[in-house]
């Protein structure tokens, strides 16, 4: 079991996610059975625990059997998930023979794709993993293309909203290109284009999208060095634990904690201050209220499997051990 002084709640934690598993119809990776296998096998290594493991495969074998009755995104994150297990030695398994009724298929409709959907990044981690598996070049071919286009799609929109005085919604251009940068930094050798970057700056020096502090260390992580000491000293500064969901905690505390910086250790405490507080009396009371309406309590993309993921990168990250791989996941 958890050996640190957060074991009490990451206890309570797992227990409810075991909880939930019987009342799970949906096989989705956010919301369903799928997520909570990869959170489970990634708890099971953690602790050393066989029966997490076995809990984990056999709702795995449950997505499996399902899989047929599936759209092309649900089969995507079904190839996801059995790559990141196979590619990380969760499960000793052979992909061709899992996956390959659907993989021609799945391939297929990602090249049919309408251009420049900002929808079609979802499949790059699939892409990135599975080039990494067959190193073929049309697969990396493929995945650099839905960034290209992506990113063209997104200097247009920049180039428009320039000469605007206001733009209402520049939450969600900001949002839709950190969203772009952070699967841009799943290819390797993938250059952000030039031009992308102009478009970008120019509004930034305008003040018509906010300092945020994501998308200046995902810049930087591209090489991007103009302004990004001042977007991420002016965003750390704006960051409000209160106001962002349990998500959104998580995925800045994992880009937080990959910073060498000494200066970011006061954010990162103030982010993690609650998250496992099980003595806290409202704890499980601020917990739900910070996972969105609708979405699955105990699910991988905004609650609780989230949350215990977060706990193993940072045992895994305590122990000096290989945390390159939690990038697939926050």
């Amino acid at each position: 079991m958890p050996s640190n002084s957060k074991a009490p709640t990451v206890n309570k934690l797992l227990e409810a996610v075991l909880l939930n598993i019987g009342a799970i119809d949906s096989i989705n990776l956010n919301t369903g059975k799928l997520g909570l296998s990869l959170c489970l096998f990634e708890m099971a290594r953690c602790l050393d625990n066989e029966s997490l493991e076995e809990i984990a495969f056999e709702l795995l074998k449950e997505v499996l059997a399902l899989r047929h009755k599936k759209r092309r995104a649900k089969s995507m994150e079904i190839g996801f998930v059995l790559l990141y297990l196979i590619e990380y030695k969760f499960i000793d398994a052979d992909f061709d023979d899992l996956f390959s009724e659907d993989i021609e298929r799945l391939i297929s409709g990602i090249r049919a794709s309408a251009p420049n959907s900002m929808q079609e990044l979802v499949f790059i981690p699939f892409l990135v993993l599975f080039w990494n598996l067959k190193k073929e070049n049309n697969i990396y071919q493929l995945a650099s293309d839905i960034l290209y286009d992506v990113s063209m799609s997104l200097e247009k929109l920049f180039s428009k909203v320039q000469n605007e005085r206001f733009i209402p919604t520049s939450h969600i251009l900001i949002n839709s290109f950190r969203y772009y940068l952070n699967f841009a930094s799943l290819l390797p050798d993938y250059t952000i284009p030039h031009s992308l970057l102009i478009s970008y700056f120019t509004l930034y020096n305008q003040g018509k999208i906010p300092n945020c502090f994501s998308t200046g260390f995902l810049l930087e992580k591209q090489g991007a060095k103009d302004y990004i000491e001042t977007m991420q000293e002016k965003g750390v500064q704006n960051i409000y634990p209160n106001i962002l969901t349990l998500a959104q905690r998580i995925d800045l505390l994992y880009l937080l904690n990959q910073t060498k910086d000494k200066r970011y250790e006061k954010q990162i405490l103030l982010l993690e201050k609650d998250l496992f507080d099980f003595n806290n009396p409202h704890y499980e009371k601020d917990l739900i209220q910070s996972i969105p309406a609708n979405s699955l309590i105990a699910g991988y993309g905004f609650g609780i499997a989230r949350l215990l993921l977060y706990w193993v990168y940072k045992e895994n990250k305590r122990k000096d051990e290989d945390c390159s791989r939690f990038k697939y996941l926050f």
